[in-house]
């Protein structure tokens, strides 16, 4: 809406003014309102296009971050460019991003549906749900420029926000300070975006008290105010569709009665038709800033006839190309450390890989940042400049602990194994500083148990000490064509311990020990039984490569693992019951003095070819080497998601239906985007295995004759809340059969 008869008054007092009178200041106020928040952009576009200098800003929330991009130098062209490439999921995530966690973490992180954070045994919740280490990471990327500046009012045009006072309800107007500190606070939804320390308070999301500060405008001296409001009111019961939602209206309240005053000191009112999305619509983000593209032509006209008005006054050149005054980098005099508990500065400093007297991009400091953040022992770490001479300043790092223990539930059923919740208790520094220690159950039908230490030392922690005990019940079918014949119920104890270093967040390279023994017995009896048990030791190298950009569902990026290792000092025992009465419980000892070779890798290959679509490859491949062996040993073949260690993901078989002494396999994939978390994915795969052959067997393969397989996959697949969920209809032509397999969580 446009008050039109305030633009006449105003055009007719500047139509006959004389040309030396002063110039009318021009103030501009940016209303909250989450994703919808995006519709200012089109707004600044109009106005830079139609040549109309602002002289005072005022914002809150989300119009407090569009409004001081402006405000520092930003044209609106610029800042639209800049709303396209953030990724606003992410800017809202309380986790970092799989791509920035290191390679020693990817094992457990994003596999679990929910996180307790725990301090004893005291369960701890922050402030909000989401305290965003990347929102003050791209923050301090975007307003790099102006670090060196803490008076707002000195930015390329004067600019002021409003945050709410927690502790008295009051509004808190910001105009010195850190700009990201006051950006961060006005947007702080409460029990959405944690609160942010502030002096002796906490300061939280403006829009509680003065969603429209028009009135702040006012007082910094605006004579003529252009304001875009986003709220139109209380939602109504059917649009509360979201946290956010739930949040936005409790925080408007208040703020409804003082929005009606606020209106009515704009001589310019614009309110966006975004009233079908909500604060939360980031998945929208293109639908709204085609509205704000739609206001831009209508507006237009509107700035440029007050523009030239304005200029009749007093003509200034106005371009908004050039208000942008970047600053590319800054060498670090000193640091400080603000917030450490339990943690040591040396680790912190170590892990950052930053160095006094050099000089850093914003980009290569937020590098460093999240380098430490994906370590996962900060709830957010971040970072502000305390300039000293010119290109010089003081590092100083904002840190809060991240508690020392979490508790993690997983739930997780496959067509393969029995139904399970897992639990993880997870405790950081138990008994050595720079450690994570690990404690996990299955609880299900098959006992699943895991007992972990990793000891990272080195002067950028980049090895570690792993020591690992494991005990894994699982059931192993032995497959006629597509019919189960008999069934094994295995338990497997592992002792290990491994050497690892790791090259950046990606590559990891290690050399292991381990203790094996697996006791194995009929869970589904045929014409022959075998009981017993087998030990051996085991020795070897691993090589993994992991770029993925998330753990499930990638669209982008690489996997990849070798693995050779030398089993020796083999020791089976059995006892063997058989269909003929003559042959009752025999028993079988033995010892195998010759070791068994192991070599095995995959590399699975993800490229985005649109937004909605991605190629996905995968070759892998293994043999054994050795006179004897025992039929767990085998390399087993199909199935949809990786069950046992010594297993091959093959489309169009059942899950370990195919036992092999050697197999090489290629496939080829297409994935698409259905609509938000929803894929469906096409698979096809053809493998040749038993090219390699070995001579003796106790429990064998009666046809170990290469032989070549084929199949392919079509998947239905959702991630909802960490729970991933697959449906996959699978087809063989060599055994004629369709069938289905079903995925939900993450497998132990």
């Amino acid at each position: 809406m446009i008050k039109y008869t305030s633009i006449l008054f105003f055009l007719l007092i500047t139509g006959i003014t004389n040309i030396q009178a002063q110039r009318p200041k021009i103030g501009l106020t940016l209303s909250g309102g989450g994703a919808k928040g995006l519709a200012h952009i089109g707004i600044l576009q109009a106005i830079d296009s139609a040549g109309l200098e602002i002289d005072y800003i005022t914002g809150t929330s989300m119009g407090s971050i569009i409004g001081a991009m402006y405000a520092t130098g930003y044209s609106g062209n610029q800042i639209d460019s800049i709303a396209k490439r953030l990724d606003w999921n992410e800017l809202l995530s309380s986790k970092p991003k799989y791509t920035d966690v290191g390679i020693d973490e990817k094992d457990e992180f994003e596999k679990y549906s929910f996180e307790i954070p725990l301090d004893g045994l005291k369960i701890k919740m922050g402030t909000g749900l989401i305290e965003s280490e990347e929102i003050w990471l791209q923050f301090s990327e975007i307003f790099f420029h102006v670090y060196d500046k803490r008076d707002f009012t000195k930015f390329n045009i004067p600019f002021k926000c409003i945050a709410t006072d927690l502790t008295t309800g009051k509004p808190v107007v910001l105009d010195t300070g850190q700009i990201v500190k006051a950006l961060r606070s006005s947007m702080a939804i409460p029990g959405v975006l944690a609160a942010v320390d502030y002096g002796n308070t906490k300061l939280v999301d403006g829009g509680i008290v003065r969603n429209f500060p028009v009135t702040d405008v006012k007082e910094m001296g605006a004579d003529f105010v252009i304001g875009v409001n986003l709220f139109k009111g209380l939602s109504k019961a059917k649009d509360l569709n979201s946290t956010l939602d739930v949040m936005y209206q409790i925080t408007n309240y208040r703020d409804a009665d003082d929005l009606v005053r606020q209106k009515k000191l704009c001589n310019i009112l614009i309110e966006p038709p975004v009233s079908q999305y909500s604060a939360g619509s980031f998945d929208s983000a293109d639908d709204i800033l085609e509205i704000g593209y739609k206001l831009r032509e209508k507006y237009y006209p509107i700035f440029k006839r007050l523009a030239d008005s304005l200029n009749k006054i007093q003509k200034i050149d106005f371009n908004p190309n050039t208000r942008l005054q970047q600053n590319k980098s800054v060498i670090l005099d000193n640091y400080e450390i603000i917030g450490l508990n339990k943690l040591s500065s040396k680790m912190i400093i170590q892990k950052s890989g930053l160095f006094l007297g050099k000089k850093y991009t914003s980009a290569q400091l937020n590098a460093a940042f999240r380098n430490m953040y994906s370590t996962l022992y900060f709830q957010y770490i971040y970072y502000e400049l305390e300039p000293t001479t010119e290109g010089h300043a003081n590092l100083k790092i904002i840190l809060k602990e991240q508690y020392p223990g979490v508790f993690k539930i997983g739930l997780n059923y496959h067509s393969f194994v029995t139904p399970a919740i897992i639990l993880n208790y997870t405790r950081r520094n138990l008994f050595f500083d720079k450690s994570r220690s690990m404690a996990k159950l299955a609880i299900s039908q098959d006992i699943k148990g895991l007992l972990e230490h990793k000891q990272f030392f080195g002067k950028h922690l980049n090895n570690s000490l792993n020591l690992k005990l494991e005990y894994i019940q699982q059931r192993l079918p032995i497959y006629k064509g597509n019919n189960i014949i008999q069934q094994y119920k295995s338990g497997n104890f592992l002792a290990n311990t491994g050497l690892y270093h790791y090259f950046g967040r990606n590559t990891a390279i290690g050399t292991f020990f381990s203790f094996k023994r697996t006791d194995f017995s009929p869970d589904i009896a045929s014409t022959f039984r075998f009981d017993g048990h087998t030990n051996y030791l085991v020795s070897g190298v691993n090589f993994e490569y992991n770029n993925l950009n998330r753990s499930f569902l990638p669209t982008s990026g690489v996997h990849a693992k070798i693995n050779a290792n030398i089993s020796y000092d083999r020791y089976y025992t059995a006892i063997y019951s058989g269909s003929d009465t003559t042959v009752v419980d025999t028993p079988i000892v033995k010892k195998v003095k010759e070791p068994l070779f192991r070599f095995d890798f995959f590399v699975d290959y993800f490229q985005k070819t649109t937004a909605k679509s991605t190629i996905l490859s995968n070759i892998q491949g293994g043999f054994l080497l050795d006179p004897s062996y025992f039929y767990l040993e085998n390399i087993f073949i199909g199935g949809s998601q990786k069950v046992y260690s010594n297993q091959f993901i093959f489309s169009g078989y059942y899950d370990g239906q195919i036992p092999a002494t050697s197999f090489a396999s290629c496939m080829l994939g297409y994935q698409y985007n259905i609509w938000h978390q929803l894929y469906l994915i096409g698979k096809a795969n053809i493998g040749v295995y038993n090219f390699i052959l070995t001579n003796g067997k106790l429990l064998g393969i009666d046809d170990i004759k290469e032989k070549f397989i084929s199949g392919v996959s079509l998947t239905i697949a959702y991630d909802i809340s960490l729970l991933p969920i697959e449906i996959t209809l699978n087809y063989s032509p060599e055994v004629n059969d369709f069938f289905t397999s079903i995925r939900i969580g993450y497998n132990f």
